[in-house]
């Protein structure tokens, strides 16, 4: 071997180990034996957290319940008690929602006023039954003039209860009673033009009810 050759080996070595492709493969190497975890702070880890989706809630199951009057339900119940027709009171007041001016009915002025709301409603859909009977083709005349009395004997009854309501507002007892004591007369009338000719009346269901309501009214007038 020539003097030159090992100068030329060692030579080529150092230029080799001086080039970027060695360095690379260096840290190539050295790389793969341990590689460094991120802190829990540094952005890298935070970017691959995925939060937890919210739990999404059935609506109906959290809506609210609507408004309920557990107490003045009793106080409805104590007072229709205090009627001839108990069961008839508390059925219409809570079809009305039991409630006056957007609170509970709680008091004997309170279920009035519903009973005679409730009444007038009765009254008003009696009206437009009778209308529609007395003009409704096939009508016997002499059931269609009887129906004629009811009709006026409902309109009558609608005058009664506005007197009555007018008087519940100025506190007057005797034209209060007077006026609810009216709307039994009425309802009755239409029932007598039919007794008298020994005929059967279409209306006797509705003014049986009607009276029934009329007579709850007034007791719960002498609560007042």
């Amino acid at each position: 071997m020539t003097p030159e050759l090992p100068l030329r080996l060692l030579a080529f070595l150092c230029l080799l180990s001086a080039s970027p492709a060695a360095t690379a493969l260096c840290v190539a190497r050295n790389a793969s034996d341990s590689v460094p975890l991120p802190t829990p702070s540094s952005p890298s880890s935070n970017a691959n957290i995925i939060p937890p989706s919210p739990t999404r809630r059935n609506p109906q199951a959290s809506a609210q319940p609507g408004p309920s009057f557990p107490v003045a339900d009793d106080a409805i119940a104590a007072l229709c008690g205090k009627t001839d027709y108990p069961d008839v009171c508390v059925s219409w007041v809570r079809q009305l929602g039991g409630s006056v001016g957007g609170g509970p009915a709680h008091d004997a002025l309170g279920v009035l006023s519903l009973q005679m709301q409730a009444c007038r409603a009765k009254v008003d859909a009696a009206r437009a039954e009778v209308s529609a009977a007395v003009v409704k083709p096939g009508t016997d005349p002499r059931t269609a003039s009887n129906l004629q009395v009811c009709s006026d004997s409902y309109d009558d009854a609608v005058d009664n209860l506005d007197d009555a309501e007018a008087a519940v507002k100025a506190n007057d007892k005797g034209t209060m009673n007077s006026m609810l004591s009216a709307l039994v007369t009425d309802f009755s009338t239409c029932e007598d033009s039919f007794s008298e000719m020994n005929a059967k009346s279409p209306q006797a269901a509705t003014d049986d009810l009607l009276t029934k309501m009329a007579s709850n009214c007034l007791a719960l007038a002498s609560l007042l």
